[in-house]
């Protein structure tokens, strides 16, 4: 049986009516679609969930095996460190003790004039560093001294020189060279030897002898030896250098004549 549809209105309901199926299966195949595609992804996801809890059982187990590793690797190095460092302070100790005990005086200072260590001969001298720079302490001086030697020191040279100290009065005699450390770094160490009295007895004696006659003055003085040889002693000095110096000299002993200045020995 036939079905006859009478347009009204020029035939819009039909159209409406096309418009309207035509939607209804594209919203259809688009459901569809979302579906499926909603499907696969709940597929993969639940693939990936399988994959990553593998993943993660296989890495928890290298993780845990890494990390024991790691462990006791850390425990051999802090076991290895402690010895080294108990070595270290034997090793301290025993140069701390030999320099506590030294007649002379002994410093150690770093590159930035810090004083790290004083022994007793130089803390009763000088009085308690109390983290004091050197400069300070020894100069009383708020800057590093002019004369300072830490530049040569720790180029690698040793330096010898003699200082007198204006806040005590007493001369030394000062050897200073570089100290290696066992951690790497390097200090300046400094040994002070007192010669104050050995100096005031080296001026009485010189005082003494430019003060004193010489007993062999009144010596006649003898001719040269031939032209570039020793001149003869004269006679009954013994040697005396001090009556050799205070001898004038007048002529040139290269001519063979009267020589009244025998060289100084």
């Amino acid at each position: 049986m036939g079905m006859v549809i009478e347009l009204v209105g020029g035939g819009e309901l039909l159209l409406a009516m096309t418009g309207a199926l035509l939607w209804a299966w594209s919203l259809r195949r688009e459901v569809n679609r979302r579906r499926k595609a909603e499907q696969e992804l709940l597929a993969a996801r639940d693939e990936l969930k399988l994959q990553m809890g593998c993943i993660n059982r296989r890495s928890r187990v290298g993780v845990e095996e890494s990390l024991q590793q790691a462990v006791a690797l850390l425990t051999r190095e802090v076991e290895e460190k402690e010895r080294i460092q108990e070595a270290l302070n034997r090793e301290n100790g025993t140069l701390y003790g030999i320099l506590d005990a030294m007649d002379d005086g002994v410093y150690i200072v770093d590159r930035e004039c810090n004083i790290e260590y004083v022994n007793p001969v130089v803390e009763r001298t000088f009085g308690s560093p109390a983290g004091l720079k050197c400069h300070r302490y020894f100069h009383d001086r708020q800057e590093p001294c002019p004369w300072c030697k830490n530049q040569q020191v720790f180029a690698g040279q040793t330096v010898n020189w003699a200082w007198t100290s204006p806040k005590t009065g007493q001369s030394f005699d000062l050897f200073d060279a570089p100290l290696c450390h066992p951690d790497g770094h390097v200090s300046k160490i400094g040994f002070f030897h007192d010669v104050t009295e050995h100096k005031r007895r080296v001026n009485q004696n010189r005082a003494a002898a430019s003060s004193s006659p010489c007993r062999h003055s009144g010596l006649n003085p003898l001719p040269c030896n031939p032209c570039r040889r020793k001149p003869l002693p004269l006679p009954g000095t013994g040697g005396c250098a001090s009556c050799w110096r205070r001898i004038p000299r007048t002529t040139s002993c290269c001519s063979r004549s009267i020589c009244q200045r025998p060289p100084t020995p």
